[in-house]
Protein backbone atom coordinates (compact mmCIF):
# COMPACT_ATOMS: atom_id res chain seq x y z
CA UNK A 1 0.00 0.00 0.00
CA UNK A 2 1.30 3.40 -0.87
CA UNK A 3 2.20 5.70 1.98
CA UNK A 4 -0.23 8.47 0.93
CA UNK A 5 -3.15 6.03 0.74
CA UNK A 6 -2.21 4.52 4.11
CA UNK A 7 -2.09 7.96 5.77
CA UNK A 8 -5.47 8.86 4.24
CA UNK A 9 -7.07 5.63 5.52
CA UNK A 10 -5.47 6.11 8.94
CA UNK A 11 -6.77 9.70 9.13
CA UNK A 12 -10.30 8.73 8.14
CA UNK A 13 -10.34 5.82 10.62
CA UNK A 14 -9.02 8.00 13.45
CA UNK A 15 -11.57 10.69 12.61
CA UNK A 16 -14.39 8.15 12.70
CA UNK A 17 -13.33 6.85 16.12
CA UNK A 18 -12.90 10.34 17.58
CA UNK A 19 -16.16 11.53 15.99
CA UNK A 20 -18.02 8.51 17.32
CA UNK A 21 -16.64 9.13 20.81
CA UNK A 22 -17.67 12.79 20.68
CA UNK A 23 -21.14 11.81 19.44
CA UNK A 24 -21.40 9.28 22.27
CA UNK A 25 -20.52 11.95 24.83
CA UNK A 26 -22.92 14.49 23.38
CA UNK A 27 -25.83 12.04 23.26
CA UNK A 28 -25.32 10.08 26.47
CA UNK A 29 -23.48 12.27 28.97
CA UNK A 30 -25.76 14.62 30.87
CA UNK A 31 -22.85 16.93 31.66
CA UNK A 32 -22.82 18.03 28.02
CA UNK A 33 -26.50 18.96 28.01
CA UNK A 34 -28.02 22.22 29.22
CA UNK A 35 -30.14 20.71 31.97
CA UNK A 36 -29.72 21.94 35.56
CA UNK A 37 -27.79 20.02 38.17
CA UNK A 38 -29.86 17.40 39.95
CA UNK A 39 -30.51 17.90 43.68
CA UNK A 40 -30.92 14.22 44.57
CA UNK A 41 -29.58 10.99 43.16
CA UNK A 42 -31.91 8.03 42.82
CA UNK A 43 -30.17 4.81 41.85
CA UNK A 44 -32.59 2.04 40.89
CA UNK A 45 -31.51 -1.15 39.13
CA UNK A 46 -34.64 -3.27 39.42
CA UNK A 47 -38.26 -2.70 38.54
CA UNK A 48 -39.26 -3.59 42.12
CA UNK A 49 -37.12 -0.68 43.34
CA UNK A 50 -38.73 1.49 40.66
CA UNK A 51 -42.19 0.49 41.87
CA UNK A 52 -41.28 1.37 45.50
CA UNK A 53 -39.87 4.77 44.50
CA UNK A 54 -42.96 5.42 42.41
CA UNK A 55 -45.16 4.76 45.44
CA UNK A 56 -43.09 7.16 47.56
CA UNK A 57 -43.45 9.80 44.86
CA UNK A 58 -47.18 9.21 44.74
CA UNK A 59 -47.39 9.80 48.53
CA UNK A 60 -45.25 12.97 48.45
CA UNK A 61 -46.95 16.21 49.44
CA UNK A 62 -45.23 18.14 46.66
CA UNK A 63 -42.74 17.53 43.88
CA UNK A 64 -40.74 20.12 41.94
CA UNK A 65 -39.16 19.00 38.66
CA UNK A 66 -35.70 20.13 37.55
CA UNK A 67 -36.07 19.71 33.80
CA UNK A 68 -38.26 21.22 31.07
CA UNK A 69 -41.07 18.69 31.51
CA UNK A 70 -43.78 18.51 34.15
CA UNK A 71 -44.06 15.60 36.57
CA UNK A 72 -46.89 14.21 34.42
CA UNK A 73 -44.78 14.37 31.24
CA UNK A 74 -41.77 12.70 32.93
CA UNK A 75 -43.88 9.83 34.24
CA UNK A 76 -45.65 9.28 30.92
CA UNK A 77 -42.29 9.39 29.11
CA UNK A 78 -40.97 6.63 31.40
CA UNK A 79 -44.16 4.63 30.78
CA UNK A 80 -43.80 5.09 27.00
CA UNK A 81 -40.26 3.73 27.11
CA UNK A 82 -41.41 0.58 28.87
CA UNK A 83 -44.51 0.17 26.67
CA UNK A 84 -42.41 0.42 23.50
CA UNK A 85 -40.25 -2.48 24.67
CA UNK A 86 -43.22 -4.83 24.15
CA UNK A 87 -45.20 -2.84 21.55
CA UNK A 88 -42.28 -1.74 19.39
CA UNK A 89 -40.61 1.67 19.15
CA UNK A 90 -41.99 4.11 16.56
CA UNK A 91 -38.51 4.57 15.07
CA UNK A 92 -35.12 2.96 15.69
CA UNK A 93 -31.58 4.13 15.21
CA UNK A 94 -29.69 2.34 12.46
CA UNK A 95 -28.19 -1.08 13.13
CA UNK A 96 -24.76 0.51 12.74
CA UNK A 97 -25.60 3.07 15.43
CA UNK A 98 -27.00 0.35 17.73
CA UNK A 99 -23.91 -1.83 17.34
CA UNK A 100 -21.46 1.01 17.95
CA UNK A 101 -22.62 4.02 19.96
CA UNK A 102 -25.70 2.24 21.31
CA UNK A 103 -23.67 -0.73 22.50
CA UNK A 104 -21.04 1.55 24.08
CA UNK A 105 -23.74 3.51 25.94
CA UNK A 106 -25.52 0.36 27.09
CA UNK A 107 -22.29 -1.19 28.39
CA UNK A 108 -21.31 2.05 30.14
CA UNK A 109 -24.66 2.36 31.91
CA UNK A 110 -24.77 -1.32 32.83
CA UNK A 111 -21.22 -1.24 34.23
CA UNK A 112 -21.71 1.93 36.29
CA UNK A 113 -25.19 0.88 37.45
CA UNK A 114 -26.96 4.07 36.47
CA UNK A 115 -27.96 6.03 33.39
CA UNK A 116 -27.46 9.69 32.64
CA UNK A 117 -29.07 11.17 29.57
CA UNK A 118 -30.76 14.33 28.35
CA UNK A 119 -33.96 14.41 30.41
CA UNK A 120 -35.67 16.78 27.97
CA UNK A 121 -35.36 14.58 24.89
CA UNK A 122 -38.42 12.60 23.80
CA UNK A 123 -38.22 9.07 22.45
CA UNK A 124 -37.46 9.11 18.73
CA UNK A 125 -40.73 9.75 16.79
CA UNK A 126 -42.91 9.23 19.88
CA UNK A 127 -46.08 11.32 20.04
CA UNK A 128 -45.66 14.56 21.94
CA UNK A 129 -46.71 14.22 25.57
CA UNK A 130 -49.16 16.96 26.40
CA UNK A 131 -49.22 18.30 29.92
CA UNK A 132 -52.02 17.29 32.26
CA UNK A 133 -52.90 17.91 35.87
CA UNK A 134 -54.14 14.35 36.33
CA UNK A 135 -51.09 12.76 37.97
CA UNK A 136 -53.04 9.65 38.91
CA UNK A 137 -53.26 8.76 35.21
CA UNK A 138 -49.48 9.11 34.84
CA UNK A 139 -48.66 7.09 37.97
CA UNK A 140 -51.12 4.35 36.96
CA UNK A 141 -49.82 4.24 33.40
CA UNK A 142 -46.24 3.74 34.57
CA UNK A 143 -47.27 1.06 37.06
CA UNK A 144 -49.31 -0.73 34.39
CA UNK A 145 -46.39 -0.54 31.91
CA UNK A 146 -44.06 -2.16 34.46
CA UNK A 147 -46.59 -4.92 35.16
CA UNK A 148 -47.18 -5.56 31.45
CA UNK A 149 -43.42 -5.69 30.81
CA UNK A 150 -42.95 -8.23 33.59
CA UNK A 151 -45.76 -10.38 32.14
CA UNK A 152 -44.36 -10.28 28.59
CA UNK A 153 -42.35 -13.30 27.39
CA UNK A 154 -38.76 -12.45 26.49
CA UNK A 155 -39.30 -13.66 22.91
CA UNK A 156 -42.07 -11.08 22.47
CA UNK A 157 -39.91 -8.09 23.44
CA UNK A 158 -38.99 -5.69 20.64
CA UNK A 159 -35.48 -4.36 20.03
CA UNK A 160 -34.60 -1.19 21.91
CA UNK A 161 -34.43 1.83 19.60
CA UNK A 162 -30.83 2.62 20.65
CA UNK A 163 -29.44 -0.63 22.13
CA UNK A 164 -31.01 -3.15 19.75
CA UNK A 165 -31.69 -6.66 21.03
CA UNK A 166 -31.18 -7.03 24.77
CA UNK A 167 -32.24 -9.77 27.19
CA UNK A 168 -35.33 -9.26 29.32
CA UNK A 169 -33.22 -8.92 32.48
CA UNK A 170 -31.05 -6.26 30.81
CA UNK A 171 -34.17 -4.52 29.50
CA UNK A 172 -35.55 -4.42 33.06
CA UNK A 173 -32.32 -2.77 34.24
CA UNK A 174 -32.49 -0.26 31.37
CA UNK A 175 -36.06 0.66 32.34
CA UNK A 176 -35.18 0.97 36.04
CA UNK A 177 -32.08 3.09 35.32
CA UNK A 178 -33.98 5.25 32.82
CA UNK A 179 -36.79 5.89 35.31
CA UNK A 180 -34.36 6.59 38.16
CA UNK A 181 -32.52 9.15 36.03
CA UNK A 182 -35.83 10.98 35.60
CA UNK A 183 -36.77 10.50 39.27
CA UNK A 184 -33.44 12.10 40.23
CA UNK A 185 -34.72 15.35 38.72
CA UNK A 186 -37.63 15.44 41.18
CA UNK A 187 -37.33 17.48 44.37
CA UNK A 188 -39.67 15.86 46.87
Amino acid sequence: MKRKKFITILGVSTGAVVGGGLAFSAVFDHKTSNQPLEKRHVKLVTLDECRKELEQLRQAKGIAVNNDWTLYQNLVHCAQSIEYSYEGYPEKRSVLFQRTIGEMAFNKFKKQGFMSHNLNEPILSAPKIVDSDNLEIAFSRLEKAIEQFENTDEQMLRPHFVYGNVSKSDYAKVHAMHSSDHFSAFEV
